[in-house]
């Protein structure tokens, strides 16, 4: 391994899903929903995609190097933020986000 990315927010401590694809190409997703990393090289250099940052993801799964799902439950960005979560409708569940461009935009999926 050669190094992770710079987070441009200075947080640390951000939690992020890690996957690996190949034994060079790697994505990092923001647990934030802030955006993602991904190189091709194994980290010696990266690109950074600025997402949404609406939802906090829960779990992340890539599918591809632009496209990943991410499972938000509609609690935890009160639970963390203390405001109304407007990825969701109020109410309090768990709702699948789909992406087709590395984070940049994301979608609910079904009701």
């Amino acid at each position: 391994m050669r190094s992770w990315p710079s987070f441009l927010s200075g947080n640390t401590t951000l939690d992020y899903q890690v996957d690996l694809l190949t034994a060079d190409e790697w994505i990092l997703v923001a647990k934030d929903g802030s955006g993602s990393w991904s190189t091709l090289d194994g980290g010696a250099t990266w690109r950074h995609v600025r997402g949404t940052p609406t939802a906090l993801l829960d779990e992340v799964h890539v599918a591809s190097p632009d496209r990943f799902l991410a499972v938000h439950r509609c609690d935890l960005r009160r639970t963390v933020t203390g405001a109304p979560d407007p990825a969701c409708d109020g109410r309090m569940r768990t709702i699948l986000l789909v992406t087709a461009d590395a984070g940049r935009t994301w979608m609910r999926v079904g009701d």
